[in-house]
């Protein structure tokens, strides 16, 4: 997808890596298969907006090209497109949850390219930027995580591999 997606009632949307979806007053957004990758939420519980976004590199400046094609699948400029959208349906900074989830170390043979922990700060960084407290944060570790919004109540379930938390 090139743009946040906006939909209304049904099924859990399926957000896959690289790609973001929003809501409005009612919905739930998923993804799973969060490795290194990480996930964001944010959520407005007054106008009841909910984004998820799912990126799977920290910094767009190391292929601008693919960048260019797909945004969403960098976290540094990810983040800001994903805080746009949801202030253009309405949301604010200062009453909007946010959750930030991944950024694990799956393998052992990566460890040394950290790339969960630099996915990990380049979403604290961007939402910094943007203006938003990370309310919640499941990040690092070595388990595959999996993550469901649900924009009518706001809740942010996260499923570790074998339980929730």
């Amino acid at each position: 997808m090139t743009a946040v997606a906006r939909i209304g009632a049904g099924g859990p949307i399926a957000v896959g890596i690289g790609d973001a979806a929003l809501a409005r007053g009612q919905g739930r957004l998923s993804t799973i298969g969060l490795g290194s990758c990480v996930a964001v939420t944010i959520y407005d519980p007054t106008v009841r907006v909910g984004a998820l976004l799912h990126f799977q590199l920290a910094d767009s400046t190391t292929d601008l090209e693919r960048a260019r094609r797909q945004p969403w699948l960098f976290g540094d400029v990810a983040v800001a497109m994903l805080a746009a959208a949801v202030q253009a349906q309405g949301a604010l900074v200062p009453r909007s949850r946010v959750t930030v989830v991944g950024g694990a170390q799956l393998m052992a043979s990566v460890a040394t390219a950290q790339i969960g922990k630099r996915n990990v700060l380049a979403a604290r960084k961007a939402l910094w930027k943007a203006g938003y407290l990370i309310e919640r944060e499941l990040v690092g570790g070595n388990l595959g995580r999996s993550v469901l919004l649900d924009v009518a109540t706001g809740d942010v379930t996260i499923r570790e591999h074998g339980g929730a938390t």
